[in-house]
């Protein structure tokens, strides 16, 4: 099943929800631009928060579902797609990583996702969690991501959980 985004502000009743042609829900037909909503199936609710071009995530249950294009949508003039762990069980997550570019969105190079990777792991020693680079296990499981995307620049969120030592 695939994702939509649902706007939150309003009631709850599903039944007068309105779909338009970016698979987003209007609820009541009011319209607030700054909180959505995404459902996927039941497994997965994850509300967003979008302040300063950050995006605050908030996990109830399980992942799993798709990563499919049809999750790239605008907010705020910034262009955002949402990334997921298709098995929560799984140890490598692979993320996608796309910039805009004349209207269409292309992978980004992989020297640019190695330095990506290399501030991420900059970011982990710099808190001390237990992050080794590459090869080496990691003692948290990645759950998504939710990747900015805005002419070229790259901002990202890395959903984690901290699993411990096995």
């Amino acid at each position: 099943m695939g994702s939509k985004l649902i706007n939150v502000e309003g009631g709850n009743n599903q039944d007068d929800n309105k779909y338009n042609s970016n698979n987003v829900i209007s609820i009541n037909n009011k319209v607030n631009k700054n909180d959505y909503f995404i459902e996927t199936n039941k497994e997965l609710k994850i509300n967003l928060n979008f302040q300063n071009n950050n995006i605050i995530s908030n996990i109830f249950s399980n992942i799993n579902i798709y990563d499919k294009i049809s999750n790239i949508f605008i907010n705020n003039k910034k262009t955002y797609m949402l990334k997921y762990n298709n098995n929560i069980n799984e140890e490598n997550f692979f993320i996608s990583y796309f910039e805009k570019k004349d209207d269409n969105f292309v992978p980004i190079s992989l020297f640019y996702l190695f330095y990506l990777f290399y501030l991420f792991y900059l970011f982990y020693l710099f808190y001390l969690f237990y992050l080794f680079y590459l090869f080496y296990f990691l003692f948290f499981k990645i759950l998504g991501a939710f990747t900015l995307i805005d002419e070229g620049e790259l901002d990202w969120k890395i959903i984690a959980i901290n699993v411990g030592k096995n």
